[in-house]
């Protein structure tokens, strides 16, 4: 696992859903992360399935499960995407 990886894992421990939205989008932009099950697995980040901010454990469960073409053909179920998070999504996909 990556340092980068590591700090961002150890600022979930917070749990607060601005701090976890945050740290989410970095992962999903960061070019040096490509793996994102130990996110995904992360408790403060499996509480976000039920609540307000559920749209933000599906982006992530796109960026370990998903591909572009699953995202292009239901955006709205997704927060808006960055263009950071569309090349990685794409990346992701080939």
């Amino acid at each position: 696992m990556s340092e980068k990886v590591d700090v961002l894992l150890n600022q979930l421990h917070t749990g607060d859903a601005a701090t976890v939205a945050e740290v989410l989008n970095a992962a999903t932009e960061s070019p040096g992360i490509f793996v994102f099950g130990e996110f995904l697995d992360h408790p403060a980040v499996q509480q976000l399935k039920s609540g307000s901010q559920s749209g933000l454990f599906d982006l992530l469960n796109l960026f370990c499960y998903g591909s572009y073409e699953e995202y292009a053909s239901m955006p709205e179920k997704y927060p808006p995407l960055s263009a950071a998070q569309i090349r990685k999504l794409k990346q992701l996909s080939i």
